[in-house]
């Protein structure tokens, strides 16, 4: 075995030694309720005055999550796991936007150019068979939200999948900043330097 295999083998082993660490730890953590909080329900009930809460826009269930929920739901997991650590008491709750309606398509929205739902749903995978299933509202409630639930916790995997596959890497990008936050920030994000539509 020549070095350089010798090298992506050593990284396959090391990588599926950390997925399977992380199932275990997950797996733990969903026994033990690890991150489970709920908010004090009384004036009083808490003696811990040293509070942080963190939330996040649900994700629309009309589609499968994508890599900018997960860009901007790892802001909020460091955040509050990081003041967590130095002892506050932190809520950070979560759901999801379940009203069971179809998808409107971007490409139409920014393009102009019309692409029909079921072009849509078969881009996420979906057969002719269980695209029909989705004329009864409910079947949206049924099936997008338990996939994101499992998205989610795999979070950590993902992303080392995606770095296999070299669809993910370390570099620059152009990215906006807000001097008044001192930190990048997304483009909606900003105070100033918006333009507005009359």
């Amino acid at each position: 075995m020549g070095s350089s295999s010798l090298a992506s083998h050593d990284f396959k082993a090391s990588t599926l030694s950390m997925i399977i660490i992380e199932l275990e730890i997950q797996e733990k953590w969903e026994k033990e309720k690890t991150f489970d909080c709920d908010a004090p329900t009384t004036i009083g009930e808490s003696t811990n005055k040293n509070k942080y809460f963190v939330t996040f826009p649900y994700p629309y269930m009309n589609g499968r999550l994508h890599l900018g929920h997960t860009f901007s739901l790892s802001k909020c997991e460091f955040g509050v796991g990081y003041q967590r650590l130095k002892g506050k008491q932190c809520l950070f709750p979560f759901g999801l936007h379940c009203t069971g309606m179809p998808i409107k398509s971007k490409v139409a929205a920014k393009t102009g150019t019309g692409k029909f739902q079921w072009d849509i749903m078969r881009s996420l995978g979906l057969t002719d068979g269980e695209i029909v299933k989705f004329a009864n509202a409910e079947h949206w409630l049924e099936y997008f939200p338990p996939l994101a639930i499992r998205d989610l916790k795999q979070m950590g995997v993902k992303f080392i999948t995606l770095k296999e596959r070299k669809k993910i890497k370390f570099g620059k990008r152009y990215t906006i900043y807000s001097p008044k936050d001192g930190q990048p920030c997304m483009d909606h994000d900003r105070q100033t330097g918006e333009v507005q539509f009359t």
